[in-house]
């Protein structure tokens, strides 16, 4: 998924836009596990019955994840605009 988006933006913007955002993007993705109680349950009816939370990545994308014990597992990096029926695959 990362380097789908990488490649997009590298596409649209230059391959130093895409590193800086993907390296941002990576930073926030390693935050969770100490912030990962900040971020509100997923709102989509199927991710909210699997506990999964939600955290959105400057207004463009959403990180899906789970928390454990000691870790947060990242399990998907979606487009805000993308079809919500993308979410039953997770």
């Amino acid at each position: 998924m990362v380097s789908d988006i990488y490649d997009y933006i590298e596409a649209q913007l230059g391959e130093s836009k895409a590193s800086d955002y993907i390296d941002a993007l990576l930073d926030f993705g390693n935050t969770l596990n100490e912030k990962s109680e900040h971020h509100a349950y997923c709102r989509h009816t199927q991710l909210q019955e699997k506990g999964y939370r939600c955290a959105q990545f400057r207004k463009t994308y959403i990180l899906i994840y789970a928390t454990g014990e000691s870790e947060v597992a990242i399990l998907a990096v979606i487009h805000i605009k993308r079809n919500p029926k993308v979410f039953g695959s997770i």
